[in-house]
């Protein structure tokens, strides 16, 4: 997910996945939790021209 705000504030984060492509369109679409300081989880700061970083990937 690109452009996340204030993620690097965060300690949850929640996202929106298919989790099974062979099902109808909204079947198959799940939401979760992810600990944002979980293995495997990076956030990254997008810069901005002001050099602050309120969006991230």
């Amino acid at each position: 997910k690109v452009w996340t705000s204030g993620a690097h504030y965060s300690g949850m984060g929640f996202a929106t996945v298919r989790t099974n492509p062979d099902v109808p369109k909204h079947d198959g679409i799940t939401m979760m939790a992810i600990d944002m300081h979980a293995e495997g989880v990076e956030v990254r700061p997008l810069k901005m021209t002001n050099g602050g970083s309120e969006f991230n990937e």
